[in-house]
């Protein structure tokens, strides 16, 4: 009978030490290092405890691969050009400024005065009686042309987007030789008065507003 006790305890003490065993196994097996391949991104190996993709039952999420962030390439906005429909389309705010004088010694000897208001500044101004011009003129204060108008605007703005402002002297007369190709359009303007011209073939402005063909530039 002492024999008999002693045999079963030691088969339930042999069966009690295999289910611990069993159990220890369970709780302490490592994993194995998860290895995945992203499409595009290149190997990422894993060590940490991530679980196993193709086990329902494990609760230990996966861990997704982190991959930078791709953004599609901006293209910009492309703003289409502006289109002049005057001289002073895109020209900032009208500033008052008196430009050179046009009183020389030479209209003196040529023309028997010093100022040369009213005349055909590129009749001389063509690069054979005197500097080449691209454009000169006056402005006078009314379409009488009386009274010359000092610190105006007179703007000429090309098809291509090129624009050339100069500005009246004291006697109103103005001139530029600046390189710029015609036909333009034109304008000139002061603080109150903006008077805006079709596209102009030529800078002798005087050679047209001259009394006669067309009234005298005025602000008037």
């Amino acid at each position: 009978m002492r024999f008999l006790s002693l045999f079963v305890v030691l088969v339930t003490a042999t069966a009690f030490a295999a289910g611990c065993s069993g159990e220890m196994s369970s709780v302490y097996t490592p994993r194995k290092p998860k290895i995945r391949k992203e499409a595009g991104a290149s190997t990422i190996n894993d060590d940490r405890d991530v679980g196993e993709d193709d086990d329902p039952t494990d609760p230990t999420p996966v861990r997704p691969s982190d991959p930078s962030p791709v953004f599609p390439m901006d293209a910009g906005i492309v703003n289409p050009p502006v289109v002049a429909t005057t001289a002073f389309t895109g020209a900032a705010a009208f500033a008052s400024r008196t430009g050179s004088s046009a009183r020389q010694n030479a209209h003196t000897n040529q023309l028997g005065n010093a100022n040369p208001a009213r005349r055909d500044c590129l009749g001389c101004h063509n690069g054979n009686g005197g500097p080449r011009f691209t454009l000169g003129g006056t402005v006078f204060t009314t379409a009488q042309g009386t009274q010359g108008a000092a610190g105006v605007e007179v703007r000429l703005s090309s098809a291509n987007g090129t624009a050339l402002s100069v500005y009246t002297d004291g006697d109103g007369n103005f001139y530029s030789a600046a390189g710029f190709t015609m036909p333009a359009l034109a304008g000139v303007r002061n603080a109150t008065k903006t008077h805006v011209m079709s596209t102009q073939a030529s800078g002798a402005c005087n050679g047209c507003h001259n009394g006669n063909t067309q009234p005298y530039l005025s602000v008037q």
